[in-house]
């Protein structure tokens, strides 16, 4: 029975779009060319970087557990987080969503950079599709939808984020879609829109923590609702089957981080409450002081003036000032739709200012909806132009028709150029990706060698860390004998630390001048060099401890 509906759905679907693309084909045409320059730019700029960095290999090697353990080749995934301590990163300072988003890719195409990036990149798709979807669903015109899908294809922000094996694009994506469904709800108030709504929004928070507040805020809506217009959204049955549906999926999260603690005794159940604790600590988030020896820009920046410059960059001017128009054109008359989604963007930009650590795409959630509304102020200004009545009628008729010409190309051109001028400067948000670096080059050294043991490293940066190696090692490691841990204090340590049973057999120095590196020269014959391994920017000397 059930296949049988699924069947009649899928045909009625089919059927439907056939018939939208007969009685609409040149919308249909122009929607396929704004995805198709959405997905050439993305593929385009995706192929432009290199090796996987810090926060690309934290987000996706806990998928390496998830695929191993899918496919039934993990015998124990305790041994397996002994061995990839980082692994456990991925499952709880940032939730398992994203590691389970690439475990489907490693599954189907391999572990890979390029499968640990595809999760993002298809959802920087969607996120036009979503975009597009709730234009329509606020029934802001043919026009808007078609200018939104084609800022949302070229936006630079999305696209330089998307490219990466980063959280903020798959979590922006759920987060549109869920509003998709809060506003079908608040029209026609069906419970199945609400849980689809919550449902969409704990997925969000599944990505990434801060993707639940689409919950939190649709809650304190759904009060102000009450207090100031006397709706009874928050009573109804639907709205809190969507919240209480959405939360018990976020829930998941630091439940499974309180069975880990109570099921394995030591650091793994330690650094699973620890990961979490680390979302709900507002002191920390908010108030944590962040020392001049980490400083990016983005920590000294005040977000007052930041952020509204990243926001000039990446959309152009003149569609960030169109936000504003379009703001002021739909509030002129009370759109409950409009209301949500403007609140959302500016209680979600106001609780990011506060936030310690500063970085353009932690506003990314609120991007689609300013180019909502710079569609909609481009849009209200092309209609004006139109129904204008100042003599001649006729020289003006080609004159208005010139100038709204004029106005669109200005506003696209701008919306696509902060791309090109991104990618000339090298503009990456708060990510730094590598050039090539053959990480793995290095670790076939190393498991030539067929003993075994743990690997460290000298020093960390944004290319060669534990994430990174651990990325690479769990994949290439068949038999569980290697394991790499974060690093040692003191070199003298290396003789005598164990982790879980392996002792550390391997050392990769970048910097001959580091501590490790000076007492390996030091003390030569403690050590033996397997190989050295150049990439672009240094060279990794792979040191085996004697003994």
């Amino acid at each position: 029975m059930y296949k049988w509906s699924l069947t009649v759905k899928v045909k009625k679907f089919f059927l439907k779009f056939l018939s939208y693309i007969k009685e609409n084909p040149l919308i249909f045409l122009i929607y396929s060319a704004i995805f198709g320059i959405g997905i050439f730019l993305r593929f385009l700029i995706w192929r432009d970087y290199g090796s996987l960095q810090w926060d690309e290999a934290s987000h996706s090697v806990g998928g390496i557990f998830f695929a191993k353990f899918f496919a039934g080749n993990l015998n124990s995934p305790s041994d397996y987080l002994a061995n990839y301590p980082a692994t456990v990163a991925s499952f709880w300072f940032y939730p398992y969503g994203y590691s389970l988003l690439a475990s489907l890719g490693y599954l189907a195409f391999g572990i890979s950079e390029f499968t640990a990036r595809l999760p993002s990149v298809v959802f920087s798709v969607l996120l036009i599709h979503a975009t597009i979807s709730v234009t329509r669903e606020v029934k802001l015109g043919r026009m808007v939808s078609l200018l939104s899908g084609f800022f949302i294809a070229t936006s630079s922000l999305i696209i330089i984020v998307g490219s990466g094996a980063m959280l903020d694009v798959p979590m922006t994506t759920l987060i549109i879609y869920s509003f998709l469904f809060w506003i079908r709800g608040l029209k026609n108030r069906k419970d199945k829109d609400f849980l689809k709504a919550g449902i969409l929004g704990g997925l969000a928070g599944l990505i990434k923590p801060t993707g639940i507040l689409i919950l939190l805020f649709i809650f304190i809506f759904g009060i102000l609702l009450f207090l100031f217009s006397k709706d009874r959204l928050i009573f109804s049955r639907g709205f809190w089957k969507g919240i209480l549906g959405g939360v018990s999926i976020f829930s998941t999260w630091w439940i499974s981080a309180v069975l880990v603690n109570f099921l394995f005794d030591g650091w793994i159940g330690e650094e699973a409450i620890r990961g979490v604790k680390y979302w709900f600590d507002f002191s920390g988030v908010f108030g944590k002081y962040v020392p001049p020896w980490y400083s990016p820009p983005w920590y000294k920046i005040e977000a007052w003036y930041y952020y509204p410059m990243h926001l000039l960059f990446a959309m152009g001017l003149l569609p960030f000032v169109f936000v504003f128009v379009g703001v002021f054109a739909r509030f002129r008359k009370a759109h409950l739709a409009d209301l949500l989604l403007i609140l959302f963007a500016l209680g979600f930009y106001v609780l990011q200012t506060f936030a310690s650590n500063k970085n353009p795409r932690y506003i990314l959630p609120i991007l689609p909806i300013l180019y909502v509304y710079a569609s909609v102020g481009l849009n209200f200004v092309l209609s004006s132009i139109r129904e204008s009545n100042l003599p001649p009628p006729r020289k003006l008729g080609c004159a208005k028709r010139t100038i709204a010409l004029l106005i669109v190309i200005l506003v696209l051109a701008e919306a696509f150029l902060p791309l090109q001028h991104a990618l000339e400067i090298g503009y990456i948000p708060g990510m730094r990706y590598g050039f090539d670096f053959d990480t793995r080059k290095v670790l076939e050294i190393v498991m030539n060698d067929k003993e075994g043991g743990l690997i460290i490293l000298d020093t960390q940066d944004n290319l060669f860390n534990v994430y990174v190696i651990t990325f690479h090692l769990a994949s290439m490691d068949k038999n569980g004998k290697y394991g790499c841990y974060f690093g040692i204090l003191e070199p003298n340590e290396i003789f005598n630390f164990t982790f879980c049973g392996k002792k550390v057999r391997y050392i990769l120095v970048q910097d001959l001048n580091s501590n490790i590196g000076k007492y390996i020269n030091a003390n030569p014959e403690f050590f033996t060099l397997l190989g050295e391994v150049e990439n672009t920017d240094r060279s990794i000397y792979i040191y085996k401890v004697k003994g």
